[in-house]
Order: C-alpha cells, then sequence, then structure tokens
C-alpha cells in the first residue's frame, strides 16, 4: 500500500518469485488457508494491478531483480559490518538514493534513473499518477516545465565526465571521510554517497510500466 501511494508512474502488472510473502501458490494442500486470498492479491486486485508468479525453480525469469538484490548486497551487508538494523536502513537508503538520482547507467545512455523517469514522463504523462519531480530529494531546481535541455543537464554534473572520473572522486571523498570520529561511526552511510535502486526497495518483486 506505501509503495502503490508513493509511486508516480502508474502501476499494471507486478512480477514476483513464488514467496510466501507474495502467494500461496507453493504451499502444501494443507497448509493453505482455506477460503482466503493472500493479502498481497487482495492489495494488488484492489488497485488494478496483475499479479504475475515466476515458474517454480526458475530464477532467471526475474533475473533484472535478482542482478540489482546481488549489487546492493555487494555494497552494503558483504562490504560493511552494521552494529544495528537501523545503520543498516540508513546505509541502504543513502545507497539506493546515490543509485537513482545521481548515477548515470550506460544502458540509459548515460541517464541516471530518476532523469529517465523525468524524460519519460515528458513525452507520455498519461502513465503517471502525479508529477515524478516532487520525488526528487532536496532543493529541486528544474521544475517540470522549465527544465533544461537533457545534454546541459548532463554537463553541469562533474560526476557524469567518465568512470575513471567517478573513480577519483570516490577516492579523494573516502580519504576526506576517514577524518574525524563523528565520520567514522558514520562510515557506511556516507560511503553509500559515493558508491557505483528510484523510491524504496522492496525484495523480490519488479514492477513492470511498459
Amino acid at each position: 500500500e506505501n509503495f502503490i501511494a508513493d509511486c508516480p508512474f502508474k502501476i499494471h502488472t507486478i512480477l514476483t518469485d513464488n514467496g510466501a510473502q507474495f502467494t500461496y501458490a507453493l504451499l502444501a494442500e494443507h497448509l493453505r488457508p482455506k477460503n482466503k486470498i493472500h493479502m498481497f492479491d487482495q492489495t494488488c486486485a484492489q488497485h488494478g494491478i496483475k499479479h504475475k508468479l515466476t515458474k517454480f525453480r526458475h530464477p532467471w525469469t526475474n533475473g533484472q531483480v535478482e542482478i540489482m538484490n546481488k549489487k546492493i548486497k555487494a555494497h552494503t551487508t558483504k562490504k560493511y559490518h552494521y552494529e544495528s538494523i537501523e545503520s543498516l536502513k540508513k546505509h541502504l537508503m543513502a545507497y539506493l538514493l546515490a543509485y537513482n538520482f545521481q548515477r548515470p547507467l550506460k544502458v540509459l545512455k548515460y541517464m541516471s534513473p530518476y532523469d529517465k523517469m523525468i524524460e519519460i514522463y515528458e513525452e507520455k504523462a498519461e502513465l503517471f499518477r502525479f508529477d515524478p519531480t516532487q520525488k526528487i530529494v532536496g532543493l529541486n531546481r528544474y521544475p517540470y516545465r522549465n527544465r533544461p535541455p537533457q545534454r546541459e543537464r548532463m554537463i553541469s554534473r562533474p560526476y557524469c565526465v567518465s568512470n575513471s572520473s567517478q573513480r577519483a572522486i570516490a577516492t579523494l571523498a573516502n580519504s576526506v571521510m576517514l577524518v574525524g570520529a563523528n565520520i567514522w561511526r558514520n562510515l557506511p552511510t556516507s560511503l553509500a554517497f559515493f558508491s557505483s535502486c528510484f523510491g524504496k526497495y522492496h525484495g523480490d518483486t519488479a514492477v513492470i510500466i511498459s
């Protein structure tokens, strides 16, 4: 419910695995609740969303989600130790914000996921529930109707220059962040802003908007 309310684009289909948090399909017959629809399916039905399941033991059907999960773990739990679940949550959110709003991706022609979403919104606003520029963190310098061309936006970003430049900036920033006790305590959260996905992360779920 929270994700649907927070998501700017219209969701028509959700593809998930067969986990018990999504469906009763793989539960043994005697373990399935009788005359009861799974809460996930109820929520999808209430919002007119089609819920599709991957084939059992075919994780590659949801391959993009599995790859993203691997990438998130590589930059969080497999690299840092967290003293509490709260520190993990803060670092995870910091990584997602950096990835979705700041990182240019080759597959998106060196646009960030957020910039790509804005480009789609400007071309096909009917696919969205509300203006996605409302979701940017911090000061929104480029309102929808007065945004500069994409080329100008990319030139204004120093981290869009090249991968080597990004690595150099991250190395320098990491060195600076080693100074001070407060930065030491918050090192995982700080490093996320210089790590190499849009909004919130919800397990093995792929949202299809095409």
